[in-house]
């Protein structure tokens, strides 16, 4: 079965099969990779002092859309994070680029098996 296929059930039948498809590394990646950027935006916005109101309406989104975009659930356009940057006055790659190893707090993201697709991206440049 597909990955694609697989979409099509409901929890229910997973629950009775007992097991769920393992999710591709990319899309565990891609997800790994949302979630660093909205921390580095919730960051980013309340070290400026702009509340998720104000920084809604500086950049043209919603609070709620912000609040998504700060938990992880949505992710950004880069046109969004170009006017974030701007509203927050963070270069654009404080919100992709790894901090510097004596900044890193310990999540267990070290040993992620996505982590290599990092670096990788990373040494592309």
């Amino acid at each position: 079965m597909s990955i694609v296929e697989a979409t099509k059930y409901d929890d229910a039948f997973w629950e009775r099969l007992g097991a769920r498809p393992r999710r591709p590394p990319l899309i565990e990646f891609t997800e790994e990779v949302d979630l660093f950027v909205a921390r580095r935006v919730k960051t980013a916005r309340v070290h400026a002092g702009l509340r998720q109101k104000d920084l809604a309406a500086a950049i043209g989104l919603t609070v709620t859309q912000i609040s998504r975009l700060e938990r992880g659930h949505r992710s950004l356009t880069v046109p969004e994070l170009l006017r974030i940057a701007v509203q927050t006055r963070r270069p654009v790659s404080y919100f992709i680029e790894p901090p510097d190893p004596q900044e890193v707090v310990r999540t267990g993201w070290e040993k992620h098996p996505a982590r290599s697709l990092w670096d990788q991206l990373r040494d592309l440049d």
